[in-house]
């Protein structure tokens, strides 16, 4: 079976792809957005060279015409559009007018698609539209179709959410391509939870009432529904951050009047010298573990998985780069192999590093940030 993985392997046109018998393509939802932004934007470019005076044009490169094999004519012009696109984690392009949604529905030339996700469609019983939208039999062909069919009115004629019979309706409906897959349909190896508790020390504790207690006096002073983009630290979001920053390690929080908020976002922002600055502070903690429950709490918590599994391989998540530059740090000192995998390593080593880690022999450790891309 041959795989062409667009934007990692080299690149090649939708005739290769017919020629040289592959049967997989394989592409995220942000390289097939960017492809139709390409394709979408090169009119505009070539029609802006085409108004610069001949005279001039010799310092202007020429427009490059893009081109995808994901996006090609020749489907549509030999009458060979892809089998089957198969959308992992479908839930990421439900919103009906969101753009990768529209970029894959308006482009896409296949024979059908087939949506997985382990995310039920529940936050919104009209986000279900969003998966009609991509098929082409179906009676409703905009989001005010669906809502008339299924939405029911109040005594005013205002349209409120579907009732018994509605619901039923809607049901049956989606009954006729929907697939759940039962958790015991596959055979799957044990699986070993454990549930750790950790204490925070009582500087941090006290830290952590104080920063919450300034949370409910900042929200009840607003007065208003917290914004997402609200991130100065003089408002809610950025005093519940600075808690959370707190409740990780002392050297994590940067203290009142901070933007803490930064350390759940783009940290790859941050500015260098800021960051060698607290990478220095790590390195010279004598009491960088003792200093934090959690941190202290996770060591021994990946002892005890070495000791049970000295040859398996362990992940550590975080929402903050800094929490992971002091995990790393800990388990250096411990003598633990430690495999960054962050915002704070170059694009171009993430794939050496990934291998690196499949081919170490015995106990590993990379860690995560949940931001990295």
């Amino acid at each position: 079976m041959k795989v062409h993985v667009v934007g990692q392997h080299k690149h090649i046109t939708a005739v290769d792809l017919l020629r040289e018998g592959y049967d997989i393509v394989l592409a995220t939802y942000e390289a097939f957005h960017a492809a139709c932004v390409k394709v979408d934007t090169f009119k505009a470019k070539l029609d802006k060279w085409r108004r610069i005076p001949e005279e001039e044009r010799g310092a202007w490169p020429t427009p490059v015409r893009p081109s995808s094999v994901l996006l090609s004519e020749v489907w549509k012009v030999l009458g060979v559009p892809f089998k089957l696109v198969l959308m992992d984690e479908a839930h990421r392009v439900q919103k009906a007018d969101g753009m990768r949604h529209c970029a894959i529905r308006d482009n896409c030339w296949t024979n059908g698609y087939v949506f997985l996700s382990a995310t039920i469609a529940s936050n919104q019983w009209h986000g279900l539209f969003g998966y009609l939208d991509f098929v082409g039999r179906q009676p409703f062909r905009s989001l005010n179709a669906f809502l008339h069919a299924f939405a029911d009115k109040n005594a005013s004629g205002d349209a409120r959410p579907p009732g018994t019979e509605k619901i039923a309706l809607l049901q049956r409906l989606f009954q006729a391509f929907t697939i759940i897959r039962p958790k015991n349909t596959l055979e799957m190896p044990p699986v070993k939870i454990e549930r750790v508790l950790f204490e925070l020390g009582e500087d941090c504790v006290n830290q952590v009432k104080e920063l919450t207690l300034d949370f409910f006096k900042c929200l009840k002073r607003r007065a208003i529904p917290l914004d997402y983009e609200d991130i100065t630290s003089t408002k809610p979001f950025g005093k519940a951050t600075e808690a959370l920053m707190a409740a990780l390690h002392p050297l994590c929080y940067e203290g009142k009047g901070k933007r803490a908020r930064r350390e759940m976002e783009d940290e790859a922002e941050v500015v260098e010298d800021e960051r060698e600055a607290f990478l220095k502070r790590v390195r010279v903690s004598e009491s960088l573990v003792e200093d934090s429950g959690r941190l202290s709490t996770l060591v021994k918590f990946l002892d005890w998985i070495r000791e049970d599994g000295p040859n398996e391989k362990t992940i550590v998540f975080s929402v903050s780069m800094k929490f992971l530059d002091t995990v790393a740090e800990a388990l250096d000192r411990k003598g633990m192999k430690v495999f960054r995998y962050d915002d704070s390593i170059p694009l171009e080593r993430r794939a050496s590093i990934m291998r690196e880690f499949k081919d170490a022999k015995g106990w590993a450790v990379p860690s995560l940030h949940n931001g990295c891309r």
